[in-house]
């Protein structure tokens, strides 16, 4: 077994440095063991040393370990730990020295047996419940030689008893000798060989005896050849490290310079797609990504009728090297932005293909500005222009005006003629209201505001204008209730004449001739919504925003572009919308919003 190995190893290397001869004697039995010393019968045999006990054998420690440990049967699933055994049938070696345990056990329910192999055998056939094993090292021997399938190992060691040799007390010179030669065995690390060969670790002296100076020389050719190549590692490393920081260093200072400008950068394949863009151009494309999820293309950028001129542009650059315009962007939500592009033709990172290298400017401000200012010079211009004819054209309006109120008054024509004399009377009175209009354009005066029900105002105006709208067929679906709002009346009222005769103006080319106008009420901003709508040739999409602007016309010869600046200024006066709904041959919608009256 293990332990008698170790005991038969130890008494061999003693031998020679006792100078005696030895005689084994074998036994498994625990009690015969202590009987034989006790009797003089043997010298010497490996013991256990317990702290306190009643022989008087003298032990020299040798530097080993029992550990006692609990076996049980693998039927048994209640036993853990020596608290557990209280109530079990447990199997104890008589004459064993036991650090704890057999204390914990019924007296009754102790078996005790000679050896420890009789104590397995009991436990695999289940007389016992328990085996209190004093060595685990010869119990797992025993179990693996002589198969003991029903037989397991328990928690952890409950104890832990050093092995000494024990010597027989008459014997004082034999031990003194002993603890000799145990000082020498230790010196050179003997009982250390002896364990590390019994526990399967390999080891043979001999080796490093013959070797060692050899091994010592290797390794420490090893170490320096190891050195050199850490050190010329280490510098190349810091040669890397230098550079890749100052190559870091310096891309992040461009890249900095890039991310930071507040215009768009991006650059574009020859296919159009956007392959780079600093931050500020990819948050403008964001929205677009999250449409498709996929590549953004310039054209997808550009708005429909601009497409065409950005792929002419495009061309331009990588034919001329570089190239300018400007255009209008869409993210497709709602963001309509105008830019100026400068492009210059690059090559890229492998020098393998040729790339367009973009920088957008956004001048949506700027251009409204100078659009603003334009305005504001057609404004002077209408006003001087309003200041000094007034006067001229008021005073024969006026004449005019008097005469055929007079013919009128008297009677003085045939009756065939009262319509045509009316007519002038009505033309008189609207372009006086046109002159004074023109003035107001430089000297807004404030709305004289009323209640007005426009259901009614609707109604009032198509009587007054149906001369002018006979041949049109008007489909207007008065509302079943007031809708009242807070307004100047004249005003209101010349809104609709302008809007009316736009549309009678459209239709005079157009197959089917008619006019819608609807009501409705906008509950959630409290407002009322006047829609009219004609059958006629549209506007075309990039006019729309431009119809509002004065001395802007679209399909009149003979307009003068005012009509429809002069009703958005009234309607904003009111605190009012007015915009427009058209494509080219499909007809206009014009919509008015204007707030509810709150009669809260």
């Amino acid at each position: 077994m293990v332990l008698r190995g170790i005991a038969i190893d130890f008494w061999t290397q003693l031998e020679k440095l006792l100078h005696v001869d030895s005689e084994f004697v074998s036994t498994s039995s625990l009690e015969e063991r202590r009987l034989w010393l006790e009797q003089g019968d043997i010298d010497v045999e490996l013991w256990a040393i317990m702290g306190e006990g009643g022989d008087d054998f003298l032990y020299v420690p040798v530097g080993f370990d029992l550990k006692q440990r609990l076996f049980v049967n693998r039927s048994c699933r209640t036993v853990v730990c020596v608290r557990d055994i209280t109530h079990k049938r447990v199997a104890v070696i008589s004459g064993a020295q036991y650090k704890t345990g057999p204390d914990k056990v019924n007296p009754d329910n102790v078996v005790s047996v000679p050896s420890p192999l009789e104590a397995l055998n009991m436990l695999n056939s289940g007389l016992v419940d328990v085996f209190l094993a004093p060595s685990e090292r010869v119990a797992l021997y025993l179990i693996e030689q002589y198969r003991l399938e029903h037989v397991k190992a328990v928690g952890l060691p409950i104890s832990t008893i050093p092995l000494a040799l024990a010597v027989h007390p008459g014997r004082r010179e034999l031990y003194r000798r002993i603890q000799q030669a145990m000082v020498t065995l230790d010196r050179f690390s003997i009982p250390e060989t002896i364990r590390k060969k019994w526990e399967g670790t390999s080891y043979r002296g001999s080796f490093w005896d013959t070797y060692l100076k050899e091994f010592l020389i290797a390794a420490a050719a090893v170490v320096i050849g190891l050195l050199a190549v850490m050190l010329w590692n280490y510098q190349l490393k810091s040669r890397v490290r230098r550079m890749t920081r100052d190559l870091e260093t310096s891309g992040r200072r461009y890249r900095t310079l890039i991310e930071s400008s507040p215009d768009m950068l991006f650059v574009v394949e020859q296919d159009g797609v956007i392959s780079q863009a600093n931050d500020k151009a990819k948050a403008f494309f964001s929205n677009l990504r999250a449409v498709d999820e996929k590549a953004v293309l310039l054209n997808d950028l550009v708005v429909p009728e601009e497409r065409k001129a950005a792929v002419d542009f495009l061309a331009r650059v990588f034919e001329k090297r570089i190239s300018e315009g400007s255009f209008t962007l869409t993210d497709r939500q709602e963001r309509v932005i105008e830019v100026d592009v400068a492009a210059v033709r690059i090559l890229s990172e492998h020098g393998d293909r040729q790339l367009a290298c973009c920088f957008a400017r956004d001048v949506t401000q700027r251009n409204s500005i100078e659009r603003e200012l334009v305005q504001a010079d057609r404004m002077a211009t209408i006003g001087k222009l309003a200041a000094g004819v007034a006067h001229e054209i008021n005073n024969p309006l006026g004449i005019m005006q008097a005469n055929v109120q007079l013919i009128l008054a008297r009677g003085w024509y045939d009756e065939s003629a009262k319509e045509p004399l009316e007519a002038i009377r009505r033309n008189a009175v609207r372009a006086g209201q046109i002159t004074k209009d023109l003035l107001n354009l430089t000297r807004p005066g404030d709305p004289r505001p009323t209640h007005v029900d426009l259901v009614e105002l609707v109604r009032v105006t198509l009587s007054m204008l149906h001369p002018q709208l006979k041949r049109i067929r008007v489909d207007f679906q008065p509302n079943p209730e007031e809708i009242i709002v807070y307004a100047d009346r004249n005003l209101l009222q010349q809104v609709l004449v302008n809007i009316l005769l736009n549309a009678k103006n459209s239709l005079e080319e157009a197959s089917k001739k008619e006019i819608r106008i609807r009501f409705c009420a906008i509950c959630e901003e409290n407002a009322a919504c006047i829609r009219i709508e004609d059958t006629g040739r549209g506007i075309p999409r990039k006019y729309l925003n431009r119809i509002f602007e004065p001395f802007f016309s679209h399909g009149k010869a003979d307009g003068f572009g005012l009509g429809l600046f002069i009703s958005r200024r009234i309607i904003e006066k009111h605190n009012g919308m007015i915009f427009a709904e058209s494509e080219k041959g499909k007809g206009t919608h014009i919509i008015i919003e204007l707030p509810l009256l709150n009669t809260a």
